[in-house]
């Protein structure tokens, strides 16, 4: 517990009393107040030119509460240009599913707000004191973008209603328990089928993967994980499966322990390779995941006194970074459906180091999901049965978050899972397994099935439009048990996939669910779907391929990632990273230079012309990284204009489960209501697209807040990046490109690749011959005379 807290009560008043006491109750205590004004515009929205004023005037912007009202640190004697409005801001918020009056925590955790500056503290400090509160944690805090925060112990509910009531506090939490979220599975979330993982024969196996978890801890001489038949060996980037085994906090997964065996099954259920088919070479055997090949960060949060993850965890998330991981996979958290300063720091690190995607198992209550799995940027894992065609899992908890978003973003198999059972000796060993149901058990397979995605870009197998291809025989790939080592696909040169990549692939990759006979759409219970690798490979079509052919994988296909880097991300992350952690990326913010973009800013649209195949429904997601409470999810929208004049809306769907399709008279009067959703989706079906040459996809970014960093993308930035997939099209169509650069589309150009302007005065697309003469005007001396005899 961080420094001591003393309570002085010198007055117990009542609880509605205290919460409602405002600021002009500490007036008297002394000259120079500060309090939080909220400063609302007559019309328009707030930039950061407008930002810019509040500084200059003297006051200290905070946060954007909506489009019109900035919260701002602010002083009576400052003057406000008369167009304003201003106002005294509200209370903090308590942040638990019960209310003071029904709960009395032991200790809380007290948020300040985003931006104050560090004079603010002093009459924080003041403030307490008037309370009969005092701390030594506030003493010398400076600026921050992000919200500080102390933990204390408390004694009475009233000190948690004034606290609530002092200037400068942003929320408080009651400090709660962490708990857990208590070969078959692998084998349905690659084709559908109980008995076949055929992405194993083609070498989609997690190879080049690092995949981490924090959990209850590992038995690390299971046959899942130890290096040979019988040594566990020495850890490290040359070991079997074990990259880092992080077991500052316990050293192992030991009985006596909550939840012990629980971190065991979880890690087997990621990684878990099968050490003697390993050995032998052989198919994977035991329980051995889909992501079988990929490497494991694992950090040991389990202790005799019980869950006891470390207090930002950020620092889990920047040790499997410096690692090599991208996935992160945490099947535990805390009992409140509340968004809390845990959530925060999840979806702060996604949206400052975007090549990071954090699984978070959401409970097993059958009704709301709980924190941290309510976060803007993760990705919450519901649990299906096992099945051909699975339905989920009863107590599967659910959404929407209070924030009114989904909260699910997939499903995936969860009951009677086989994974790695620990024994508690370090030296046994151990090959058993056990079965175990739950969403902590379909978080990390679907952690593991996205490690296949992930190899699967960087490989070069997923694509964006006409990226240069060269042919790979699959005995460089394929393990050696395969039979289809003498053929050949077409790979791209891959790059590192940004976490909204992942997420956009990811609700491609589903299939529906069973839904009572009715049409299914995105919902809060099952979110995009069950996740199944088939949605995005056609093996049938890899089975069939010839010894002398060579295809590419997923022609109908196609992607975007904004933040896809030309510079080496592992050492921008460790050069960064290492210098100061996660406050070095917050208070030295990137501007997007050296990653292909575009990242918009309020007003800006970016815009992608493709082309359906005709053979089965359209389905494009756009995915992008959203700062974290308190801090506004920016406004972006997903429009896709159809060529016959139709067009559909991100999130706008009908009772068929497909997306609304509207007239294009309407284009300029639909008026869509702002989601604070960070993956939004288009299903256009076959049957919509019989007359379609081409679909246009738009990016708008409505509203981009701003902030104090002007010209970058990260929390305290004003652009943002986004990521895109599409399913259905004809990827590498050049039909609608224009070749030669003379402003016609391929598709209507009669001279695709040459450019005739400004010599083409009837828009055909090649080079005018007025006279007909054979020489084209442009070296035609006498353009006007048939000199050719």
């Amino acid at each position: 517990m961080r420094g001591m807290f003393l309570v002085i009560l010198l007055l117990v008043m009542p609880i509605s009393n205290a919460v409602q006491m405002p600021p002009s109750e500490f007036d008297n205590s002394y000259d120079d107040r500060w309090f939080e004004a909220v400063i609302t515009l007559d019309s328009g929205q707030w930039n950061s030119s407008l930002w810019d004023d509040i500084v200059d005037s003297g006051g200290f912007p905070l946060r954007l509460l909506n489009e019109a009202e900035l919260l701002t640190w602010w002083n009576s004697d400052l003057e406000l240009d008369d167009s304003l409005a201003i106002r005294v801001g509200g209370e903090a918020d308590w942040r638990y599913t019960l209310d003071l009056i029904d709960y009395q925590p032991t200790a809380i955790k007290i948020l300040f707000e985003p931006r104050l500056p560090s004079f603010a503290f002093e009459q924080i400090i003041r403030d307490m004191a008037l309370i009969g509160a005092v701390t030594d944690d506030l003493m010398g805090l400076d600026y921050s973008v992000m919200p500080h925060k102390i933990t204390v112990p408390v004694t009475s509910k009233a000190d948690i209603a004034a606290i609530i009531a002092v200037p400068g506090v942003l929320w408080v939490e009651p400090i709660l328990p962490t708990e857990s979220r208590n070969l078959v599975a692998s084998a349905y979330m690659s084709d559908g089928y109980a008995s076949t993982q055929p992405h194993w024969d083609y070498g989609l196996n997690g190879e080049g993967i690092v995949l981490g978890v924090a959990d209850s801890g590992i038995d690390a001489d299971h046959s899942c994980f130890r290096e040979t038949v019988d040594s566990v060996g020495n850890f490290g980037v040359e070991h079997r499966k074990i990259v880092v085994l992080n077991n500052s906090i316990d050293d192992g997964d030991s009985p006596g322990e909550p939840d012990y065996r629980h971190g065991t099954h979880v890690a087997g259920s990621l990684v878990c390779h099968d050490v003697y088919s390993s050995m032998i070479g052989e198919r994977p055997q035991n329980a051995s995941t889909m992501a079988y090949k990929a490497k494991l960060v694992f950090q040991d949060i389990v202790s005799e006194d019980g869950w006891v993850p470390p207090d930002n965890v950020t620092e889990l998330l920047l040790e499997n970074a410096i690692s090599g991981g991208i996935i992160h996979s945490n099947s535990w958290g805390d009992d409140t459906t509340a968004y809390t300063d845990r959530t925060a720091d999840f979806d702060l690190w996604a949206i400052e180091v975007p090549w990071s995607l954090s699984f978070i198992a959401p409970g097993n209550t059958g009704g709301q999901l709980l924190e941290p799995a309510n976060g803007r940027n993760v990705v919450a894992i519901g649990a299906t049965d096992k099945g051909v065609h699975p339905e989920l899992w009863s107590s599967s908890s659910v959404g929407p978050t209070e924030l009114g978003t989904y909260g699910i973003f997939a499903v995936a198999p969860g009951v009677s899972i086989n994974s790695a059972k620990a024994d508690g000796f370090a030296n046994s060993m151990n090959n058993a397994m056990r079965v175990s149901s739950g969403t902590s058990m379909a978080t990390p397979l679907a952690a593991s099935f996205t490690g296949i995605i992930q190899q699967m870009i960087e490989q070069g197998w997923i694509l964006g439009a006409n990226e240069v291809v060269s042919p790979v025989n699959l005995s460089d790939l394929a393990p050696t048990w395969s039979n289809v080592t003498n053929k050949s696909v077409e790979l791209g040169e891959g790059f590192t996939p940004s976490g909204p990549l992942l997420r956009s692939l990811l609700a491609i990759a589903t299939q529906n669910l069973i839904n009572d006979g009715e049409p299914y759409a995105r919902n809060n219970q099952s979110g995009w779907g069950v996740l199944s690798l088939a949605e995005l490979i056609d093996f049938d079509r890899l089975a069939a391929l010839g010894e002398n052919n060579s295809i590419p994988v997923t022609p109908n296909v196609w992607i975007h990632d904004s933040y896809r880097a030309s510079f080496d991300i592992d050492e921008w992350l460790t050069e960064r990273l290492a210098i100061g952690g996660l406050g070095e990326l917050v208070e030295n913010p990137w501007n997007g230079a050296g990653a292909v973009g575009p990242f918009l800013q309020t007003g800006d649209t970016w815009t992608k012309r493709l082309v359906p195949n005709q053979q089965e429904d359209f389905e494009v997601v756009m995915s992008f990284p959203a700062k974290p409470e308190p801090f506004l999810v920016d406004n972006l929208e997903l429009t896709v204009r159809l060529s016959n004049g139709k067009f559909a809306v991100g999130e706008v769907y009908n009772y068929s489960g497909y997306s609304s399709i509207f007239p294009a008279e309407n284009f300029t009067d639909l008026t869509i209501e702002k989601l604070n959703e960070t993956s939004l989706g288009v299903k256009i079906p076959i049957t919509e697209l019989g007359n379609v040459d081409w679909l246009d996809i738009d990016i708008t970014a409505n509203y981009v807040a701003p902030g104090n960093s002007h010209g970058t993308v990260g929390v305290d930035g004003d652009r943002v990046g986004f990521a895109l997939a599409a399913k259905g099209v004809i990827r590498d169509s050049t039909n609608w490109e224009d070749s030669d650069g003379d402003g016609l589309a391929n598709a209507v150009d009669l001279c695709p690749n040459q450019n005739s302007q400004p010599y083409d005065s009837d828009d055909d697309g090649c080079p005018d011959d007025i006279d007909s003469d054979g020489i084209i005007d442009e070296f035609d001396l006498c353009p006007d005379i048939n000199a050719s005899g």
